[in-house]
């Protein structure tokens, strides 16, 4: 008998997101698996962890190494099916091979990754540019101020020595 997917799901600390259907990666202790509460992936759509702290077991919560958390739903079941996941082997955690994702899937995770790595930097280098940007249009003002103040401190330098002229 199959136990309830709402159960573990209703153990997911808010704002973490659950990864249901779960294998452990044991040749890179990576989790592989179907995401859901999200924000970068769609629900249902299969991911591929980095790899994780500790142990891996279901209804837990998982930290990866690069600091990520994510909620551990049911694991995907032993045996040759086992969905995407599985379809390397009998799904036996001896075999490195038998817990690897499909390429397309893995891909997939890869260009979501690189396109989020990416549009990180971008707006990094937009954030530098326009704060480079106001620090400049703020010495470009400076500088205008002590041309002004320079002008006044002569024409009233060049007033002064007409007077004393007279």
């Amino acid at each position: 008998a199959k136990a309830a997917p709402a159960v573990s799901k209703a153990n997911a600390p808010r704002g973490v997101p659950t990864v249901s259907k779960w294998k452990l990666n044991a040749n890179d202790n990576s989790i592989s698996g179907f995401i859901s509460g999200s924000s970068s992936f769609k629900d249902g759509e299969p991911v591929t962890t980095s790899p994780i702290v500790g142990e891996a077991s279901a209804n837990t919560l998982v930290r990866t190494k690069s600091g990520s958390r994510y909620f551990l739903g049911e694991e995907a079941t032993g045996g040759g099916g086992g969905g995407i996941f599985g379809i390397f082997g009998s799904g036996g955690e001896s075999s490195a091979s038998s817990t690897e994702t499909t390429p397309s899937s893995a891909s997939a995770a890869t260009n979501d990754a690189e396109d989020r790595k990416r549009a990180a930097e971008e707006a990094k280098a937009k954030r530098e540019a326009e704060a480079a940007a106001k620090k400049e249009a703020e010495l470009e003002k400076k500088r205008a101020a002590e041309e002004a103040k320079a002008k006044r401190e002569a024409e009233l330098a060049a007033k002064k020595e007409a007077e004393l002229e007279k």
